[in-house]
């Protein structure tokens, strides 16, 4: 890291609970592989690979953002660099030169050491009597201890004329070692030619049964680039088990468990980063996600290292439980007590719509339950009766050796059968429903969880119609529209707080759920307040909006057809719009053509169109709001229409719902109301 003329060579550490107690341990550690550094010979071979990586990496690497062109351009700059290395010259090795780098090793030294600490178990009194002069944050300075200082560099110099082999034996008992060639360093960079006919410009989906697999076990969707011309390719991956959909316990003992195979993980990680290759490994509602991505001739590598090892943990070991279970712990203690209000209200919004959804702290009393020995097993529980989607971008002509790495895991799977669990969220009562009024509106009211907290949050969910392509364009409209008012009119005119967004939404049920729009906003003003002033703005909005001139509707409308239009400037983001498709089990992968298609039409039929959406969708649309109270916030009584018909900012012309139908204050209201509503469900036909 070169900062201010100085070069700064960095390692930091994440430490666990039990490792605040242990830094004279871990800086041991770090010093012992220091000595290897010093005092072993430079390894050309190393310096070559790393030399071919950084060589690669430039050649290839993909379109980055204006801005950070730009950001690092302007550094590079003021390196003294030569015009014809500006590019270059930060990104590459150059020359060897072992006597200049024998010389930076020798220089990190106990002597140059500045050692940050910072840990929860802190006291002001104690470690952290100073305060810095612009924002106050405690902090405490002073020398290293000396009982650190000598430990360390006993571990960094060791015995006098040991040698190499005395530190690499050193560095061994502490299970470190220089690094072995990487196999993740891609060999293969040449583009495959592309079919004589072309390449189509949709994914396909592929037969599996070519690899000895079950079309209702994997279904591959296939794509070869024609477009970014690079020696990369993009995997995404959803393995769909029914023993995960079950339950929420069973999410969590997944959860952990994914968790646990990626920590053993990591023993690949540094190697496949470093080459150009990423991986994650995640749980889902309903399965797991396996993504892999880089150079295409090491996917397949990367891919079957990742897959043997989820197979192979059936039992978790407990040094890995023990880190897992730390980190897991404190994450959901974190999520469940200190989550931003706002957070906590989306966290919540979601509990009422979505059927499989739990809170942070549901899902912490659920793990607190759990033994490594209840982990022991969920492998073969997920891959005895699997079913799984896959979407491959990139340079390759068939996917064929990428499909081929995931044999092992789903050649013994049993079919799912011929359907999927569903995803399901709920759909309020409309005008259909004779007992709910125009634009009636849920309350769920939750007291933050965070007593040091002083802002609340509100979050008006607007179910305005079918999540069509059509109306999805029309929400996503009216958000151009009134994006920007409401930040003008909530933030900068009422100084509600300085988060205020108002964005189109939809469940993305591959076009089952609902669409609308969303209003959010974190504030210290009571939510009971924030929320009646959400109402009165968004009521008067939607009717301006209607009356709104064609014109000015035009200019909006032809921002959200550029933005549709724009092109995906690399391969990842490509790849992330098809896997929309896949993702949602629409696989409507023409979705962005039809949606140009459709705000190409005649401007004063889509406006006329427009204006009869807001008119009978939106300004009536059932709401859902979510008001989460700080702690200095009291309950205060529910907002009466009939008071609000007066105020200066109410009633009127703009009051096009938002009475409150139904007041939800506890889990057991959750509950009795869900079921009430009607629930959409996700695309759950396995089409073979």
């Amino acid at each position: 890291l070169d900062e201010g003329g100085a070069s700064l060579f960095e390692v930091t550490v994440h430490m666990t609970e039990a490792g605040e107690s242990q830094v004279g341990a871990i800086g041991e550690c770090l010093f012992s592989y220091i000595r290897l550094l010093q005092q072993c010979p430079v390894s050309e071979e190393l310096w070559r690979e790393t030399q071919s990586i950084q060589e690669m990496n430039f050649r290839f690497r993909s379109v980055m953002q204006p801005m950070g062109v730009v950001t690092s351009l302007a550094s590079a700059m003021q390196d003294d660099l030569p015009v014809d290395k500006v590019l270059s010259g930060p990104s590459k090795l150059w020359e060897l030169d072992k006597a200049e780098i024998s010389e930076v090793a020798g220089m990190l030294t106990c002597a140059r050491l500045r050692l940050v600490l910072a840990m929860k178990s802190f006291s002001e009194e104690k470690e952290c009597p100073e305060s810095e002069r612009w924002y106050g944050t405690k902090y405490g300075a002073g020398a290293l201890p000396e009982e650190w200082h000598k430990a360390w560099e006993r571990s960094r110099l060791g015995d006098v004329g040991g040698g190499a082999g005395a530190a690499a034996e050193a560095a061994a008992q502490l299970g470190l070692a220089l690094p072995m060639k990487n196999p993740f360093v891609a060999e293969d960079l040449e583009l495959k030619p592309q079919p004589a006919e072309g390449v189509l410009k949709y994914p396909v989906k592929t037969d599996a049964s070519s690899i000895g697999i079950s079309n209702s076990i994997l279904q591959v969707y296939f794509r070869q680039d024609d477009t970014f011309n690079l020696p990369k390719a993009h995997l995404l991956t959803t393995f769909y088990s029914p023993w995960v959909g079950e339950s929420a316990e069973n999410r969590t003992k997944a959860w952990v468990w994914a968790t646990a195979v990626a920590e053993e993980l990591n023993e690949f990680s540094y190697d496949a980063e470093a080459a150009g290759l990423s991986y994650r490994l995640t749980q889902t509602s309903r399965g797991m996600s396996v993504t892999v991505g880089g150079y295409h001739d090491k996917i397949p590598v990367l891919l079957r290292a990742v897959v043997e090892k989820m197979l192979a943990m059936t039992e978790v070991s407990e040094h890995t439980w023990n880190i897992v279970h730390t980190v897991l712990l404190r994450s959901l203690k974190n999520a469940a007590e200190k989550r931003d209000p706002l957070g906590q209200a989306s966290e919540w919004q979601q509990r009422l719509v979505w059927q499989h959804a739990v809170t942070a702290a549901e899902k912490l009393e659920i793990f607190k339950t759990l033994t490594r020995e209840s982990i022991q097993g969920v492998s073969s529980k997920i891959f005895e009766r699997c079913y799984v989607e896959a979407l491959l971008q990139g340079n390759l002509m068939d996917p064929g050796p990428v499909a081929e790495a995931m044999g092992a895991a789903l050649r013994p799977a049993a079919s799912v059968g011929g359907s999927l669990p569903s995803l399901c969220a709920a759909r309020l009562p409309g005008t259909e429903d004779s007992s709910w009024p125009p634009g009636g509106c849920v309350l769920l009211r939750r007291r933050g969880t965070n007593p040091e907290e002083k802002n609340g949050a509100v979050i008006v969910t607007l179910q305005a119609a079918d999540e069509t392509l059509e109306n999805l364009l029309r929400c996503q409209l009216a958000e151009q529209v009134l994006k920007q008012r409401c930040f003008d009119e909530l933030r900068t005119k009422q100084n509600l707080g300085y988060i205020v967004h108002c964005v189109s939404c939809a469940h993305e049920l591959g076009g089952a759920g609902s669409c609308g729009l969303q209003v959010m906003v974190q504030s210290e003003t009571h939510p009971a307040e924030v929320h009646r002033r959400i109402r009165v703005w968004l009521s008067a909005a939607l009717v301006e909006l209607e009356k709104e001139a064609d014109d000015n509707l035009e200019k909006y409308l032809k921002a959200l057809l550029v933005q549709y239009q724009d092109r995906p400037k690399n391969l990842a983001s490509e790849v992330s719009r098809n896997w929309s498709a896949v993702s949602s089990r629409s696989f409507r992968f023409t979705r962005r053509a039809e949606a140009i298609a459709f705000l190409q039409r005649d401007p004063a039929e889509l406006l006329s169109e427009f204006r009869t959406f807001v008119r009978e969708s939106l300004v009536h649309a059932p709401r859902i709001a979510v008001e989460v109270l700080a702690a200095q916030h009291d309950d205060a009584p529910l907002p009466r229409r009939e008071e609000e018909a007066g105020d200066e900012n109410g009633g009127g012309e703009g009051d096009g719902g938002g009475e409150i139908v139904v007041v939800l204050e506890s889990v057991g209201d959750i509950e009795a109301f869900r079921k009430r509503v009607t629930w959409r469900k996700s695309p759950a036909t396995i089409e073979t």
